[in-house]
């Protein structure tokens, strides 16, 4: 069932070769050009076409809904919305064989469209033709980076000013928007602050224990220790800086 009005919408991902799944989950391929699987992908998670999609509630969304959405140009921004989306997901060693197949000498002169202090904890081009755990974007910083920059390389390519691309951000998705204002903080390093640790962090502040900042992750059972202080990011804000340097990038 499509969540027409929650976080998001339409929620792509790249399952890797040779997975299977359930029918609850609507698939689609490109064996002419593998490109495009990335391409695809970044367009479908942007903010523009996911906006185009939860416009007209439905039930689902299969082949005639997707169908409809109109795909940019990816002419003048195809590498660099590969790299993004290839980064976001490649996250494990089954994506080895996609990573390497597409992998362009071209990603070693991108790099982030953010202003010094950015919580990043890498530089966007620190990847090679090989697959390593390193490969995936893996801090909360970072990705939300990576899908924000991919809302503006999406804007820029079908013409939406940033102006048009943030008015959609606070007035169609105000869940999202309450999360980054309310919710969502990060800690000097870019990991996403779970609740548990946020509950006391509102009480004592900065005088919390090192256990008392030290949380272990629900999935993986990794520890870690956040460090203060813990801020919110501006999405809007973020997104006219990277607007603006990607326009006298590219354009």
């Amino acid at each position: 069932m499509a969540a027409n009005t929650g976080e998001r919408t339409l929620i792509p991902a790249i399952i890797p070769p040779g997975a299977t799944h359930v029918d609850g989950v609507f698939s689609a391929g490109s064996p002419g050009d593998t490109m495009l699987i990335p391409l695809v992908a970044a367009a479908a998670g942007s903010l523009l076409l996911d906006f185009m999609t939860r416009v007209v509630p439905k039930g689902d969304i299969r082949a005639p809904q997707f169908s409809r959405l109109p795909l940019p140009s990816f002419e003048a921004v195809g590498k660099y919305l590969a790299l993004r989306a290839l980064r976001l997901n490649c996250v494990t060693e089954s994506y080895t064989s996609l990573w390497e197949s597409l992998y362009d000498n071209d990603f070693n002169a991108d790099e982030w469209a953010t202003e010094a202090g950015s919580l990043c904890s890498q530089p966007l081009s620190a990847v090679g033709p090989k697959w390593t755990p390193n490969t995936p974007l893996r801090r909360a910083a970072d990705r939300r980076q990576a899908l924000l920059e991919i809302d503006v390389l999406i804007a820029l390519s079908v013409g939406i000013s940033i102006d048009e691309l943030a008015v959609i951000y606070r007035t169609q998705f105000p869940v999202l928007y309450g999360y980054d204002k309310r919710t969502d903080y990060y800690d000097v390093g870019g990991r996403l602050v779970p609740n548990k640790v946020l509950s006391v962090w509102r009480k004592k502040a900065d005088a919390m224990s090192l256990d008392e900042r030290t949380a272990a992750h629900p999935s993986s059972g990794a520890t870690y220790t956040y460090s203060p202080p813990f801020i919110t990011l501006d999405r809007e804000a973020d997104m006219k800086s990277a607007y603006s340097i990607f326009l006298q990038r590219f354009y």
